[in-house]
């Protein structure tokens, strides 16, 4: 986290490392679509995202808008929380897979980003207010999409917070559940 604030208190000052902060993020981003798309498609483990996953939700808290250019990681995110709320063998392969830890930074990241479309202020309360936050590029959905993503996943956290065996995993997806919730009538005022 120190790192972050330091890159960010640089891209203050100057475009040049702006636009190399955004990169990173971006990198990260891509990262952990790829990692969820190779699980998707192969049943791949999905260790390899656990460090860009951090990396994406430090930036995110420190002021670095996560939520534009990011409907893939949006859609893979929510089937792998899916996937964890479903019962049966793919249940059973998924939690072999990754922890319960990954899935409530998982959480945090769907939080991030619909926060970010419904209230960018409320988003990093840590940042300051009154400077511009750096935004990722890329398309960001339409609103329809976003609309189905938080319905989708509210959904899930309602059967996360219901049924999981890990504690800190249900009271994360009541917590999502929570604020998604909030921030859905905020979007709409």
């Amino acid at each position: 986290l120190h790192l972050a604030d330091a890159l960010l208190a640089l891209a203050q000052r100057s475009s040049e490392a702006l636009g190399a902060v955004l990169a990173f993020a971006r990198d990260q981003r891509d990262a952990c679509e790829s990692v969820i798309r190779r699980a998707a498609a192969c049943g791949q483990s999905l260790e390899d995202l656990e460090a860009p996953l951090a990396r994406l939700l430090a930036l995110g808290y420190r002021g670095v808008d996560i939520s534009v250019g990011a409907p893939e990681l949006l859609r893979g995110a929510i089937a792998l929380l899916e996937a964890r709320a479903s019962s049966g063998e793919r249940r059973k392969k998924t939690q072999a897979a990754i922890g319960a830890g990954l899935y409530v930074r998982l959480l945090e990241v769907l939080l991030l980003a619909i926060a970010w479309r419904a209230c960018p202020e409320a988003a990093a309360p840590e940042a300051e207010l009154r400077r511009p936050r750096p935004k990722l590029g890329g398309s960001s959905g339409s609103p329809e999409e976003h609309l189905l993503a938080e319905a989708r996943l509210r959904e899930v956290c309602a059967r996360l917070a219901a049924s999981d065996s890990c504690a800190a995993l249900r009271l994360q997806a009541l917590s999502t559940y929570h604020a998604a919730l909030q921030f859905g009538f905020l979007s709409d005022v």
